[in-house]
Formats: structure tokens, C-alpha cells, sequence
């Protein structure tokens, strides 16, 4: 996985979600002098926050690596791929055509991994919004309303983003190998290396749009509690607005 993932790592979430809870405890803080019971409330919602964006950190950085050491095995392997390609096409005897099948299946080792990060990244950004969830969770607690149902949804979308993520690095792991015996079979089978290459990003990218619907639909369970305002629901809907252009 890259180590620049564009405007959406790590580091950079962790700063501005503590900013955010810093800048709402703050002025709870300051209103709330003299009260012991909500300064202990203050400090418990700081804690779990703290909590939340830990285990967030943790779990990212460890798919990262994961990632890290799929790319390094994987990597041995589509060399090997390439040894054993260049033996195969020299029974093809027209050269351009040798060097559209190489060039064809280099592009499509290259562009499983420009996917596969990317769709990395729309997981975090997912995730993102998840958390946002979780701090209106937490404050909705505070004011005693009852955000059962809406856990259970948080539960769920943990899971499919969980879930998104191992099919990313499964498909990370790929190596793409053709068959080639004679002419006649190499337009069949650099079809067949096409086709099952975009089958299954398609099924990677279905994965991780099953991630932003859980998380939509916890949203929209968040936003019929009553005094919950629409902020975390309006957020969702942006996100999804840009999984759609983006797809």
C-alpha cells in the first residue's frame, strides 16, 4: 500500500478528530463549571473517543502492513509469472503481437494494484464517517436517549468494513497468468485474463459499497432518535454522492 494515501491518512484523521473533541470539550468544560458529575461525564466521552480513534489507528496500521508483506510476496510471484510468460509466448511467432500480450498483462498486474490501494483508501474514508457516528452516539448517550439500535448498526458496518477490507487484500494478493499454447489460443485468453480481472474488482468494489450502505443505514437509524440533528446523515449522503461519481 502506498505510504501517501491522498488526503485521507491516518495521522491527518486522528489530528482533526482530536481537534474536534478537544474544541467540544472545551466549551463544555467551560459551561459546565462547578458540576462535578458532567466534568465526569466530559472526561469519560474524551476517554472513549480516545478509545475509538486508538483502535482505529491500530487496525489501520495493521492492514497496512498486512498489505506491505502481501505486496512483497506477491511481487515474487508475478516475476516468476513473467519468466514463465516469456518462455510461453516464444511459441507465438508474430512479434507484435507478443509485445500487445506482455504489455496487456503488465497493465493489468499494475492497474490491481493502483485499484486495490485506492479502494483502501475509500474504506478509511468510510470508516471516517463511522466515527463521526460514534461521537454523536456518545453524546446522544449523555443526554439519556437510547441508542440500542442504533449500536447495533455500528456493529454491523464495523463488520462489513472488516469484511471489505480482507477482500481487498485477498484481491491484492492476485497474480494474473495466462495459458498460451499456440496463436489460436492467445486472443482467447488474454479475453479470458480481461474478463476475470474485471470480474473480480467488480466484486471488490461490491464489497466495499456494501461497507457505505451499512454505514448509511446506521446513519439514517441515528437520525430517527428525536433531538438528533441531520449532520451525520448529510455527511453520509455526501460520501456516497462521491463512492458514485468515483465508480
Amino acid at each position: 500500500m502506498s505510504k501517501k494515501i491522498k488526503n485521507y491518512s491516518v495521522s491527518s484523521i486522528i489530528i482533526i478528530l482530536s481537534l474536534m473533541l478537544g474544541f467540544n470539550v472545551y466549551a463544555e468544560e467551560n459551561t459546565i463549571t462547578g458540576s462535578g458529575n458532567i466534568q465526569v461525564k466530559v472526561q469519560e466521552k474524551r476517554v472513549e473517543l480516545e478509545k475509538i480513534l486508538q483502535t482505529i489507528k491500530e487496525k489501520r496500521e495493521a492492514f497496512k502492513t498486512k498489505l506491505e508483506l502481501n505486496r512483497v510476496e506477491t511481487q515474487v510471484k508475478i516475476e516468476k509469472m513473467k519468466v514463465d510468460f516469456k518462455k510461453n509466448i516464444k511459441k507465438i511467432k508474430n512479434e507484435d503481437k507478443k509485445i500487445s500480450a506482455e504489455k496487456i498483462l503488465d497493465s493489468v498486474q499494475a492497474l490491481n494494484i493502483k485499484l486495490t490501494e485506492q479502494l483502501s483508501d475509500r474504506v478509511n474514508q468510510i470508516e471516517n464517517v463511522l466515527v463521526s457516528i460514534e461521537s454523536r452516539i456518545t453524546k446522544a448517550e449523555e443526554k439519556g436517549l437510547d441508542v440500542a439500535s442504533v449500536k447495533t448498526e455500528v456493529e454491523k458496518a464495523k463488520e462489513a468494513i472488516a469484511s471489505a477490507r480482507t477482500v481487498i487484500s485477498t484481491q491484492a494478493s492476485k497474480v494474473y497468468e495466462v495459458n498460451i499454447t499456440d496463436e489460436a489460443t492467445l486472443r482467447v485468453e488474454m479475453k479470458k485474463l480481461r474478463d476475470t480481472f474485471q470480474d473480480d474488482i467488480k466484486g471488490v468494489r461490491e464489497q466495499v459499497k456494501q461497507a457505505h450502505i451499512a454505514v448509511r443505514n446506521t446513519a439514517t437509524t441515528l437520525a430517527k432518535i428525536p433531538t438528533i440533528d441531520a449532520e451525520v446523515e448529510v455527511k453520509t449522503e455526501v460520501e456516497n454522492n462521491n463512492i458514485t461519481n468515483n465508480n
